[in-house]
């Protein structure tokens, strides 16, 4: 391949990736980010080694679904973690304000003891 031919991959590459970056910013979730940035990266990759379009297109499509699915994972934990945080913070509150949480604890409703 021409030197010149390398040089206008790497600048395309360069292109792709800046605006990979760009536009990352603009998604609602990390499956969304992922799917960008795994587009992207996977795209430069496929047109390095397949130097054709080819490469370029499965490139872009492999890594769009692999970015897909750890974002896609990323949220599910983040959305466990924020469940958890969430009855965490709930039950507090209730300790904290003197509500009946209904644990045995020898009160109840009344505040009565045994």
């Amino acid at each position: 391949m021409p030197i010149h031919d390398r040089k206008m991959n790497v600048v395309r590459v360069a292109l792709v990736l800046g605006v990979t970056v760009a536009l990352s910013g603009a998604c609602a979730t990390n499956a969304q980010t992922g799917s960008l940035i795994g587009a992207g990266i996977g795209a430069a990759v496929g047109n390095w080694i397949g130097d054709d379009t080819a490469g370029t297109l499965i490139g872009a499509g492999v890594g769009a679904a692999g970015g897909y699915m750890i974002g896609n994972e990323q949220d599910k934990a983040n959305a466990r973690r924020e469940a958890e945080h969430h009855d965490e913070d709930h039950y507090a509150d209730e300790d904290a304000h003197g509500y009946d949480d209904g644990a045995d604890d020898g009160g109840g409703a009344d505040g009565g003891g045994q």
